[in-house]
This record gives C-alpha cells, sequence and structure tokens, in this order.
C-alpha cells in the first residue's frame, strides 16, 4: 500500500471515530451502563464475525496467539473504550476530546516508566504543556457536573496509554482480535450494573446498529491497517484531527458550546500535540 493511500485510509478512520461523541449523546432515556454493554458487545460481535471470514481456518490461531499480552492489552482496551463512552455521557464531547489529546504524552510517560524507553527533552516539555492543560480544564469544572465527566477522561486516557505500551511490549501481536475481545471485557463489566435494566426503546435501535456493527469496527480495522504504513509521529497527527472534528461536530450538531477554560486548557494540551509531532516527524525524515 502507497503513503498516500494509508494516510487517507487514518484520516477516513479519525473521521469516523471522531463521531462517537454525538452517537453517545443520540439515545436519550439510554443509561451509561446500558449504552457500554449493548454497543460493546455488537461491537465484538461484529469484529469476531469479521475475523472469522477472514481468517478461517487460522482463526484459532489469531486467538491463541494473543497470550497473557494480548489479554492484558485487550482489557486495557476494554476498559479505555468503556470510560470514553461514559465520560462523553457526562460532559460535553470537547471536554473529553482535548483530555484524550494528552495520550500521546501520557504514553511516553508510561513506556518511561515500564519499558525505560527514553524521553527525549521535547516530550518533557510536551508533558508538562499537556498536564497544565488539563489541570486548567479541571479547575474549570470543579464544581458542576462537567467534573465526573473529565475525570473518567482522564482515566480513559491512561487506559489507552496502557494499551499503547503494552502493545509496544508485544509488536508481534495482531492488534484487530484485541480490539475485538476488548469490546467484549467492556460489555462483561458493564453487564452486572445494567442487568436488571438490560433492554432499551427499540427506537435507538437502527441508529446502534449502525454505529457499532458499521461505523465502530471500520475505523479499528482502517486504523490498524494505516498504521503498519505511517511512521508513529505522524500517527499521532490523528489525535489531534479527530478532537477538532469531535469538537465541531458538537458544536454543530448538539450545540455544546466549550467553556473559556475549556477552550485555555485544549488549545495548551493541542498546542502541545502540534509541537511534539512536528518534531518528530523532523527526526523520522532526517534519520
Amino acid at each position: 500500500m502507497r503513503y498516500g493511500t494509508a494516510v487517507i485510509l487514518l484520516l477516513i478512520a479519525t473521521s469516523l471515530s471522531s463521531l462517537n461523541g454525538i452517537f453517545v449523546n443520540s439515545f436519550e432515556g439510554m443509561t451509561n451502563w446500558q449504552i457500554v454493554f449493548w454497543r460493546h458487545l455488537l461491537v465484538g460481535i461484529a469484529m469476531f464475525a469479521g475475523l472469522m471470514l477472514v481468517y478461517r481456518h487460522r482463526f484459532a490461531g489469531a486467538l491463541r496467539s494473543q497470550g497473557w499480552v494480548g489479554l492484558g492489552g485487550a482489557f486495557a482496551f476494554g476498559l479505555s473504550t468503556l470510560l470514553v463512552t461514559m465520560a462523553q455521557h457526562h460532559a460535553p464531547v470537547a471536554d473529553v476530546m482535548f483530555v484524550l489529546a494528552s495520550v500521546p504524552f501520557l504514553t511516553a510517560l508510561l513506556a518511561w516508566v515500564i519499558l525505560r524507553e527514553v524521553i527525549h527533552t521535547i516530550t518533557w516539555f510536551g508533558l508538562a504543556g499537556a498536564a497544565t492543560g488539563i489541570v486548567v480544564m479541571v479547575l474549570g469544572n470543579l464544581g458542576n457536573g462537567n467534573m465526573t465527566g473529565t475525570l473518567l477522561g482522564i482515566g480513559a486516557a491512561l487506559m489507552i496509554a496502557t494499551f499503547a505500551v503494552i502493545l509496544r511490549w508485544g509488536k508481534a501481536i495482531d492488534m484487530i482480535p484485541m480490539f475485538a475481545l476488548g469490546c467484549l471485557i467492556a460489555a462483561a463489566i458493564a453487564l452486572p450494573f445494567t442487568f436488571d435494566d438490560l433492554w432499551f426503546d427499540t427506537k435507538h435501535l437502527p441508529l446502534l446498529l449502525v454505529w457499532s456493527v458499521v461505523i465502530s469496527p471500520t475505523y479499528y480495522a482502517l486504523f490498524v491497517i494505516s498504521s503498519r504504513y505511517i511512521p508513529g509521529g505522524e500517527l499521532m497527527l490523528s489525535l489531534a484531527v479527530e478532537t477538532i472534528e469531535a469538537a465541531i461536530l458538537a458544536w454543530l450538531i448538539l450545540s455544546q458550546i466549550p467553556t473559556q477554560q475549556t477552550f485555555i486548557g485544549g488549545a495548551i494540551i493541542m498546542g502541545s500535540v502540534g509541537v511534539l509531532a512536528f518534531f518528530r516527524i523532523r527526526q523520522e525524515y532526517q534519520s
């Protein structure tokens, strides 16, 4: 696959992923746990069905190859997507997405602690910038309903960073089965909390199926495919693009206008991501 084709696939994946906040806020009357359970159960089933069609006789071997590293990655991914869904149900989409934009820095920090990977000077500055932006957003949300969503977003960012570090640890593992298994883990975690209130208004079913069976598996698969042909530093730009797209869509469709603190904190985080991505890309082309 050519580089340009991979970039197009990545942008399509990013655009589809930016719709998550819109979907989460569209299921009026459904509880957090209902959305988490049904969305992830359907995504997991759809992805496993797709894997069975693609792998065929190699399907069982692909699952066995995951091992403990793959199981740990699936668990971290399951928790991250569960927390993201709940965060977007508690706080404006922009608040959550700006927090998630700090993932590259959290990943670098965890990789430094766990894998002893070197953190370059520019990354330390980026970490400081991301932390400052998050603090500004948290302080701005103290005392209002957005605080829960912001904290859930921070938890999601930590889990995504953990997932990324696990992937670095087991580089040879195929990521797609981990996505599928992680979704089923998220559904299993949500089940006890919604067992007595499992069923929802059937008017939501068509939209839920589009989101869970079509859109989510598609962008997971496109991201995995494009990541094989795009350098890591450039992949990071997708986070910034997704954050901006999600914030704009939430403003246009949901009329969610970010607070001044969100704008300030988000600008600090996005600036940090942009600077780090610029230096990483330049380093990769010079090497």
